[in-house]
């Protein structure tokens, strides 16, 4: 019975099999020279500065899902630590607007305030300070609103609280 015979002369397979070691080790040079950028969270973007300008959305739509959820809740999605509430007091949607850090400054990340809506205020996890609907006494973002009804979050604005 025939043998059937490899079409592809043995200099090429080697030619091949050359060019995607090639391949795969330059990849892994890459990828280790980006390495410090990939796991800094402040630069995801491999070394581009991401925008501090967080878009939350309408105001008419917010104001809904706070009255309806309690305050919103936005985790870092970096992967950093610098999760917020955004929450909305009042009955105008165009004002009353505070968005805040969800620990005190010098809170490790196991501890982080909590809405509890029985009493309509925030309490922290490990100390049980209790803190206003307007986050005082946490560091704060500056919010403001466009002229279509949009608000923004100025992640870089963080005051001490």
């Amino acid at each position: 019975m025939p043998v059937a015979k490899n079409s592809a002369p043995p200099i090429r397979q080697v030619a091949i099999l050359g060019l995607g070691l090639v391949m795969t080790l330059a990849t892994g040079f890459f990828l280790v020279s980006q390495a410090d950028q990939l796991t800094d969270a402040d630069n995801l973007t491999l070394g581009q500065t991401p925008d501090p300008i967080f878009r939350a959305g309408n105001v008419d739509r917010l104001a809904a899902d706070v009255a309806k959820l309690g305050p919103l809740l936005l985790p870092d999605l970096a992967g950093g630590d610098r999760d917020i509430y955004l929450n909305h007091v009042g009955d105008d949607a165009d004002a009353g607007w505070f968005a805040f850090a969800v620990r005190p400054a010098s809170a490790s990340r196991d501890c982080h305030v909590e809405w509890d809506p029985a009493t309509a205020s925030f309490v922290d996890n490990c100390t049980d300070t209790v803190y206003p609907p307007t986050g005082e006494g946490l560091p704060s973002l500056a919010v403001s609103i466009d002229a279509d009804g949009d608000l923004t979050i100025d992640l870089a604005s963080a005051n001490g609280g």
